[in-house]
């Protein structure tokens, strides 16, 4: 057998650059999609620069770009997600498999409230915000054995960034994610030292306490394995572990926003403010028209012709009272009163507002009154359309959050028996 060559039946990567291969195959695939992304994150963030028409610092602009992160905001308490409810499905018919499903319910539940009071964290809500603003949910529910003995329930869910994770999707269920993970140095060395793994190369870094490093993560149904690259760089590598997971599955469950029939991953999901980042940026450029108009034009100016003949405009705004000229009697006096094209301005922000109301959310949904909407009834057909647009978003989600209790339960029954950990959780089977 050929150095670095592998077995057969042993398909875990063995080596950091096959860890890093897979890697770079997978995120290849997202690249388009994250492009996308970044120009909504930038309107999040308010990071993306309205054009100006002047240069002049002291004008008036449009500096918070709110509607963008409002939709988000919006249908996310719509989606309502804290009224999750979950259902085991019994296998078979009769009082004894329906009262053991119930409480598995119950254990459901239990988990949820443990898991998210010992992480001070709702992975459902950080789940559906990522759902509407990246256009996918990610589950990644995970067994921690470093737990034992610290009173801690062994599992968490983490619901990443998924612009950081990227799944390979086969025909039925995903055949392997990978995932890049920025830890503090101080961090890294205690998932380091709480697995028994090599921590020498990291402590010889007198600073690495607090450096952040780059890991590459990867997962398939049988294997986990995770690399240490440099920040910002998937070059080279120290691999820190590749082994077996004894999940049974691969760990993680993804719900797609706006999903398509496309098999290409940029068209296979999108945020929902995806199709119309476009208006949105334009909504923001007139409006900062508009705002330099009214400073520009607010006061009048005021045109005279000076001793020595020459014409001379006198601005209000720019000139104030300690500039005061003296005008010689006689001259002729003329206010001028620009007035912006404020017309075509109103008609491209229509334009461009109804385009946005018709792909993400009626104005009418954030309590503003309904233009054009003369009767209730009107009024009652666009808040159904408000309705069926947030119903729409439910079924996929809701799949991710119930798939990763299924996962959850699993964990359990794999690793509860026998292992010294405290898999307890705040429910009574016994009701």
């Amino acid at each position: 057998m050929a150095k670095g060559s592998k077995a057969m039946d042993d398909n875990r990567p063995a080596t950091a650059e096959e860890v890093l291969t897979e890697h770079e195959n997978a995120k290849d695939l997202y690249r388009p999609a994250m492009t996308k992304n970044d120009e909504i994150q930038k309107l999040i963030e308010n990071t993306y620069t309205v054009p100006r028409d002047i240069a002049d610092d002291g004008n008036a602009r449009v500096s918070q770009i709110v509607r963008a992160r409002a939709i988000i905001e919006k249908f996310r308490q719509m989606l309502q997600v804290d009224t999750l409810e979950f259902s085991v499905l019994p296998m078979a018919s009769g009082d004894s498999e329906k009262k053991f499903t119930t409480k598995l319910e119950r254990v459901i539940r239990g988990m949820d409230r443990r898991i998210k009071y010992e992480s001070k964290r709702d992975y459902d809500r950080d789940a559906a915000f990522w759902y509407i603003f990246r256009g996918q949910a990610i589950y990644i529910p995970q067994f921690k054995p470093d737990y034992k003995g610290k009173s801690k329930f062994p599992i968490r869910v983490y619901t990443p960034d998924p612009n950081s994770v990227f799944p390979v999707i086969g025909d039925d269920d995903c055949l392997y994610y990978t995932q890049e993970v920025d830890y503090y140095g101080r961090e890294l060395c205690r998932i380091l030292e709480s697995g028994d793994y090599e921590v020498s190369w990291l402590k010889g870094d007198d600073d690495y306490k607090n450096k952040v490093y780059r890991c590459v993560k990867y997962a398939d149904d049988t294997y986990h394995a995770m690399v240490c690259v440099a920040k910002d760089t998937t070059e080279g590598g120290k691999l820190i572990y590749s082994k077996k997971h004894e999940y049974g599955f691969t760990p993680i469950t993804i719900g797609r926003c706006m999903d398509t029939p496309l098999a290409s991953s940029e068209w296979a999901y999108s945020s929902v403010i995806a199709p119309v980042v476009d208006s949105l940026k334009q909504v923001y450029i007139l409006m900062s028209k508009i705002a330099t108009g009214v400073n520009l034009y607010y006061y009048p100016l005021i045109l005279y012709i000076s001793q020595e003949g020459r014409p001379i405009v006198w601005n209000p705004a720019v000139n104030t009272g300690a500039d005061l000229v003296h005008i010689m009697p006689g001259s002729d006096l003329k206010v001028i009163n620009p007035t912006p094209n404020a017309q075509i301005i109103n008609q491209a922000l229509s334009f461009h507002l109804g385009d946005i109301s018709l792909m993400t959310l009626p104005d009418v949904s954030f309590g503003e009154s309904p233009q054009n909407l003369e009767s209730g009834y009107a009024i009652a057909q666009v808040m159904s359309a408000v309705s069926g647009a947030v119903k729409d978003k439910l079924p996929q989600f809701e799949q991710a959050a119930g798939d990763c209790r299924g996962q959850m339960l699993r964990i359990v029954e794999q690793f509860s028996r026998g292992s010294g950990l405290d898999f307890s959780v705040p429910v009574n089977l016994e009701d």
